[in-house]
């Protein structure tokens, strides 16, 4: 995670959407839908939502990956919530372009209000550390 990264959303004159991070386009982690959006709870707004947070942990799910429904990345983990929270509410307070950008420091800071992560193995069950145990 890099404390640096911008994530910055507007749309142009032609009311296509645009999402960069750092001024480079966002990778698309296309599991809801077949584009990103915000202002709404649906899902565009979750694809943006899982497509922020896949970059915030540095991590690369694919649709197709049975690692990805299993809990097996953070981001799924978090990506809902994370919509409802920010992605969706985007629209009602950004300007005409509806423009918007969140910093990887206020989402760090959201994140520290939410319940800690438990990693999932490939079957969906919880990891357990054993050294935890002892």
């Amino acid at each position: 995670m890099s404390a640096k990264k911008v994530y910055r959303g507007w749309m142009d004159a032609n009311r296509t959407r645009h999402i960069t991070v750092n001024g480079r386009p966002l990778r698309h982690v296309d599991y809801h839908s077949e584009e990103m959006a915000w202002g709404y709870g649906g899902s565009g707004a979750a694809d943006t939502a899982l497509s922020i947070l896949a970059n915030y942990f540095n991590e690369r799910p694919r649709r197709t990956s049975k690692r990805l429904f299993n809990g097996e990345y953070k981001c799924w983990h978090y990506h809902q919530d994370f919509k409802r929270e920010f992605v969706a509410g985007w629209r009602a307070k950004a300007g005409d372009d509806e423009s918007w950008q969140i910093s990887a420091d206020e989402i760090a800071a959201w994140l520290e209000t939410q319940p800690a992560y438990e990693p999932l193995d490939r079957y969906g069950r919880t990891v357990i550390n054993f050294q935890d145990l002892f």
